[in-house]
């Protein structure tokens, strides 16, 4: 099943498709795009360490579902950061 956004959830099938190396790059380059606008400029870049790592790995491993869990954890974090350093400035 694909989401509105195109990201594909995860079901049983999806371990199963080919990795497609320009999906993959059009999918990083909107994550990376997203945490480029929204992460604080003085926040710590080690709390999205864990999933760029994460999505090496399952790029590695032709993961799809792990690699799109990767990459959706990193858009979260980089806006979690975002508010939290907006709450901390009001």
């Amino acid at each position: 099943m694909v989401s509105a956004e195109g990201w594909t959830r995860g079901g049983p099938m999806s371990r199963l498709e080919v990795w497609d190396s320009e999906r993959a790059f059009e999918r990083a380059r909107v994550a990376y795009r997203f945490v480029a606008a929204n992460f604080p400029d003085e926040a710590d870049l080690e709390v999205l360490a864990p999933y760029t790592a994460a999505a090496h790995e399952a790029e590695r491993a032709g993961d799809w579902p792990a690699y799109e869990d990767a990459l959706r954890g990193l858009m979260r974090t980089a806006r979690a950061e975002a508010m939290r350093r907006k709450a901390g400035a009001a």
